[in-house]
């Protein structure tokens, strides 16, 4: 039952992120960012359910890892952006937009990281 109400908020979000995406802060630019992420998250969602539902648990988890790294965009766009600005003296909407992009790749990566190292702690126990 959790993994539904997941599934409504993710496409919940990304059905209003869709319709705000356009006045977003750096123009058009940034509003491809976000159209990506709208297209990514609920895609990365959907395959997570899917393999649920053929019984693949294993990869089931690896897809929920990369979704659940996609509840972290705003944290990691707000982040990004103070380091681009304040630490790098970009301006903000410049700081803004790379952070968008940023953010998208910190998800991917930050999930991807994540997966890799539950491999490892799996094939280290069943070493022992």
């Amino acid at each position: 039952m959790n993994g539904y109400i997941y599934m409504i908020g993710v496409f919940v979000i990304c059905l209003t992120s869709g319709y705000m995406a356009p006045s977003s802060t750096g123009g058009r630019i940034s509003s491809i960012a976000f159209d990506l992420i709208n297209l990514l998250w609920p895609f990365i969602t959907l395959m997570a359910f899917i393999k649920i539902k053929k019984g693949q648990v294993e990869r089931h988890r690896r897809w929920m890892i990369r979704s659940y790294a996609f509840c972290f965009t705003n944290l990691f766009i707000h982040l990004l952006g103070f380091l681009f600005h304040s630490g790098l003296g970009m301006t903000f909407v410049a700081s803004y937009i790379a952070a968008v992009y940023g953010a998208i790749l910190l998800d991917l990566l930050t999930a991807e990281l994540v997966i890799h190292k539950i491999s490892m702690i799996k094939e280290t126990d069943l070493s022992i």
